[in-house]
């Protein structure tokens, strides 16, 4: 027992030695860059202290509410430093600490899953679409568009425009309607001058003139051939589209349960990019996500 207590104080020593002596955590270290990041709900631009923690997560020292934070997140979230891309930043950093980067990975932190050769998806398996839910189809995105029509871009009648009130209008005081047959039809009125005029909607494709004394119906809407609608450009007239998804297919292959995306976590480096050395000296916080982590203060 005599001896092993001068042991414990020399490990104890030696461990303050080294925190101390002001080793980094950090794989690098930048002062007052120009960050871009997302912070959860829009990107922006903020002068910070870069810690390169991993090649897949950095530390950046910013100002919150004019106190030190340190906050921790993602590559992904980063857009710029000083300007330029994350990915032009992170490129430039590899090939200056090529001898750092983790041999197996090369610095990418990932793989290509072995399961799903790196598609994302397992393509012997077949499973009903989910978008279409395997009918192949979905309706035209098309808003305004009903059973592969629209209503015509002509000026003539068309259900979509104007006031259409159900009862034809049998007595009227100024501008007002004050008396309406029972009957079921759509009616829409025109004023002019000298009183006014109403077409129900079996004219619906027709024009009709005014602006110049009485209105006067022109006939057949030479655009829809009197229909009021023309065929959809979106669908070509058929009220439906090919599934994006599974284009036309009703099938598609489920996602890889063994990946995201088609990449896995690098083994050598867990996922760091780095040597395993390296890594090792910078572990990632248990708390860590793919948001950014709750704010640490900055020593």
């Amino acid at each position: 027992m005599s001896s092993y207590l001068p042991f414990m104080l020399r490990i104890f020593a030696v461990a303050m030695f080294v925190c101390l002596s002001g080793i980094s955590s950090y794989a690098a270290e930048y002062d007052d860059v120009e960050v871009e990041y997302h912070n959860k709900i829009k990107y922006v631009k903020q002068n910070a202290k870069l810690l390169l923690r991993t090649l897949d997560h950095w530390d950046l020292g910013i100002y919150v509410d004019g106190k030190k934070q340190r906050i921790s997140i993602p590559v992904e979230k980063i857009r710029s430093v000083d300007g330029g891309t994350i990915d032009e930043f992170l490129k430039a950093w590899k090939e200056k600490h090529a001898d750092e980067l983790c041999p197996t990975c090369g610095g990418d932190c990932t793989l290509a899953c072995k399961k799903c050769d790196g598609t994302g998806v397992l393509a012997d398996t077949k499973v009903p679409c989910k978008k279409c839910n395997g009918a192949g189809k979905i309706p035209c995105t098309e808003k305004n568009c009903k059973d592969g029509q629209v209503p015509c871009p002509g000026s003539c009648l068309k259900l979509s425009e104007g006031e259409w009130v159900k009862g034809k209008p049998l007595e009227v005081k100024g501008k007002k309607v004050i008396k309406r047959a029972g009957d079921n039809q759509l009616w829409i009125m025109f004023w002019w001058k000298d009183g006014c005029c109403a077409w129900s909607e079996g004219h619906v494709g027709e024009i009709i003139k005014t602006g110049d004394g009485r209105p006067k119906n022109l006939g057949k809407c030479p655009v829809c051939k009197g229909k009021g609608t023309v065929p959809c450009k979106i669908c070509q007239g058929k009220g439906e589209l090919e599934c994006p998804v599974c284009k036309g297919e009703k099938e598609v292959s489920p996602p890889c349960d063994a990946c995201k995306n088609g990449k896995v976590n690098c083994p050598d480096c867990a996922g760091r990019g780095l040597k395993v050395d390296n890594a090792a000296a910078c572990p990632k916080s248990e708390t860590e996500t793919e948001n950014d982590l709750a704010s640490l203060p900055v020593e």
